[in-house]
């Protein structure tokens, strides 16, 4: 959900399952240990995204083809609180662009708490977290030369009833090809439809399992997602990503993996991939180590991170995940 300002020191969550994590500002690796084959807990960092001091809060995540889009918010009680900032990073060139309002020099949105984004080809839809109105905007992608930017703009309004009469704040949003549309996201609700006029229109609704169980070598592990924050959400072939930050121990996040298909029945629990799961606790972020988002590039798993280092100050960055695989 993002950085919160002034958030208060939490103690330093010592290693957990044999995995301590130190992050670096520089391009570097991390060593973990895994507990079996499917459980990752190291990272590389890929490039630092402190980039305009007015915005603290890295939000949205998602990778299309070559390029890395992210989101940073500034908090409640900051100059800018309300208003948020979006860049491109150029994986292959190594190449980072500033995302503008329109075809001009504007390079500031009002895009809510902007939890969540999904670009393709023309479009980057962003799921706002905006409550009692539309929470999902669309704007086409455009260019000018080297100059990116974002324009004409479309709200929608989801509903979380089929009378259409309760209004949802949505977290997540990603396309689901194989399932036949878009997958939406609030708090454990997921909805699957389509856009339709100004409002999404769903025709099957699930939740998320909380009490999630791990294998691990020699035994399993069994975790509450409720004494995690949910952060965004991310699709890939039948499997949903969710990750978390730990609510008491903000130097831990989890990535959750949920099993879905076709054959999966109207108002199903989403059942949890057991043998698929990553946790990263960071010793160097001691006050926060809190992965935003997940998106695919060249089979691995690439994030976004808000991160506070245990001795003070932030190095918010874009990872990729170790040895994990899609």
């Amino acid at each position: 959900m993002g950085r919160v300002f002034n958030k208060k020191s939490m103690a330093v969550f010592a290693g957990l399952l044999g995995i301590i994590i130190i992050g670096a500002f520089t391009i570097t690796s991390t060593q973990s240990n895994a507990a079996f084959d499917g459980y990752f807990g190291g990272y590389e960092a890929i490039k630092s995204i402190n980039l305009d001091d007015n915005y603290t809060a890295s939000q949205g995540f998602h990778i299309h083809k070559n390029e890395a889009y992210y989101v940073k918010i500034a908090n409640k009680g900051t100059a800018k609180a309300g208003k948020t900032r979006i860049w491109v990073y150029d994986l292959k060139s190594k190449t980072n662009k500033v995302v503008y309002n329109g075809d001009t020099n504007n390079v500031e949105f009002e895009l809510g708490h902007a939890n969540c984004i999904y670009v393709n080809c023309g479009y980057m839809y962003i799921a706002t977290q905006e409550s009692n109105k539309p929470s999902v905007c669309r704007y086409k992608i455009g260019t000018n030369g080297e100059k990116r930017y974002l324009y004409d703009r479309e709200d929608y309004t989801v509903y979380s009833d089929m009378a259409n009469t309760k209004i949802s704040a949505v977290t997540g949003i990603n396309f689901a090809a194989e399932l036949g549309g878009f997958l939406l996201k609030n708090g454990n609700h997921v909805y699957l439809g389509n856009f339709e006029g100004n409002k999404f229109i769903w025709t099957k609704h699930f939740t998320f399992n909380n009490n999630i169980t791990i294998q691990t070598n020699n035994s399993t592990e069994t975790i509450n997602t409720n004494d995690f924050t949910k952060q965004g959400m991310f699709y890939k072939k039948g499997k949903i990503y969710m990750p978390m930050v730990k609510t008491n121990k903000q130097n831990q996040s989890i990535v959750v993996v949920y099993d879905i298909s076709t054959d999966t029945p109207n108002n199903s629990i989403l059942q949890e991939d057991s043998n698929t799961f990553i946790r990263i606790t960071s010793k160097e972020y001691g006050k926060l180590f809190e992965i935003e988002d997940v998106a695919y590039y060249n089979g691995q798993m690439y994030a976004n991170t808000n991160a506070t280092y245990t001795r003070g100050g932030t190095n918010d960055m874009l990872i990729k995940i170790k040895d994990f695989t899609f």
